[in-house]
């Protein structure tokens, strides 16, 4: 089979990993952090920042194929690499999903519905927005954000000036877009092949709490003319971006309209449920692209509600009750071998799988609030 290279060692790259040794192949991970999770099961690790040059040889000396778990790493370190060797996602889909401003204007410029959004060089434009489109808005740092990082919603004329302040010291480069009073958040991880197929996992509904996803639910509860919709915009964002790998497109919906929010050119944590109620996970299916191999539409095998595990459980109970939660009939743990729990961060997931999606809910519900007996 193939050596491949993994740009990140967190929790996606060792899930990445994972799929390409159960394929046959060799994985070599690039990360600063010698404890990344990745490294775990990686056969060679090489610890660097992602921005040193010699780090980026060293990986395209080791692999024959490269890819990259999450899009916050620097542009010019992957351009350098894709002189040596492909690396899927590319750098053109990598730099549209880096920053906002270019990726609003890409949604734009391909009649892809999309929240009112405006560039922010002062407070004057802000207030001009705000007079065009009324509140609430949101004003966005144009790269590096995540999670909910790099923006905040404004309410008021009398908000402006802190919000402003506080934005515009993290990036200069400030984007704005009318708030989306959403009905549901929902996702759809979409794939295309080395020959040009395109496939799309069932579509998820999500669920945040302080802007960190929480649980997904699927089959998201839309309707089919919804379903359809989402997966023939997901087609077109595609194409457009002239993709090789898998990408996720975070939606919102309003009614029976959808407006784009934002992409992840990578494994989605919305997209873990597939590990457990697909007949192919989304891991599995960058590693079949990476190789070079055809690929098919998955189904789902199941209702499932996926629910994440942050390192505020930690806190709250230093021993969750694992024995009791994973009674849960349907449940199945990941831990990501993170060694340090921290407010917010994802240390892992439980996926519930169950006939009825209903009472997949009631028992993710329950199973989660037995970590805490």
């Amino acid at each position: 089979m193939k050596n491949i290279g993994i740009i990140g060692g967190g929790q996606l790259g060792k899930m990445i990993a994972i799929s390409a040794k159960e394929m046959g192949n060799n994985t070599i991970v690039l990360d600063p952090n010698p404890d990344s999770p990745a490294f775990g099961v990686s056969d060679e690790k090489i610890i660097s920042e992602f921005d040193d040059l010699n780090a980026c040889d060293m990986l395209v000396e080791k692999s024959d194929i490269i890819t990259y778990e999450f899009e916050n790493i620097k542009l010019d370190s992957v351009q350098y690499i894709e002189k040596y060797r492909n690396v899927f996602p590319s750098s053109k889909v990598l730099s549209i999903s880096q920053n906002r401003i270019l990726e609003k204007e890409f949604f734009k410029n391909n009649k892809i519905p999309v929240a009112e959004f405006n560039l922010v060089k002062s407070e004057k434009d802000i207030i001009k927005f705000c007079e065009n489109f009324n509140f609430p808005v949101v004003i966005k740092t144009a790269t590096e954000g995540y999670d909910g990082k790099g923006q905040k919603i404004i309410k008021n004329f009398s908000e402006i000036p802190s919000s402003y302040r506080e934005i515009s010291k993290k990036n200069k480069e400030i984007i704005i877009e009318k708030f989306i009073n959403f009905d549901k958040e929902v996702s759809v991880i979409c794939s295309r092949d080395t020959a040009g197929e395109i496939t799309s996992f069932p579509i998820s509904e999500n669920i945040h709490v302080n802007h960190i996803l929480d649980k997904s639910i699927v089959p998201a509860r839309i309707s089919k003319t919804l379903e359809n919709k989402i997966n023939s915009l997901a087609e077109i964002i595609v194409n457009q971006l002239e993709l090789v790998g898998l990408i996720c497109i975070e939606m919102f919906v309003l009614g029976e309209e959808i407006f784009i929010n934002e992409i992840a050119p990578r494994p989605h944590n919305s997209g873990h449920y597939t590990l457990d109620a697909c007949d192919t996970s989304q891991f599995d299916q960058v590693v079949k692209i990476l190789l070079g191999f055809n690929t098919y539409k998955p189904k789902l095998l199941s209702p499932v509600v996926m629910f994440n595990l942050l390192g505020d459980i930690w806190f709250d109970n230093l021993n969750p009750n694992w024995n009791k939660a994973l009674m849960t009939p349907g449940s199945k743990l990941y831990l990501y071998g993170k060694h340090e729990p921290r407010i917010g961060r994802k240390m892992g997931h439980i996926n519930i799988l169950n006939n009825s999606l209903d009472e997949a809910i009631k028992l993710s519900e329950s199973c989660k609030s037995m970590l805490y007996d």
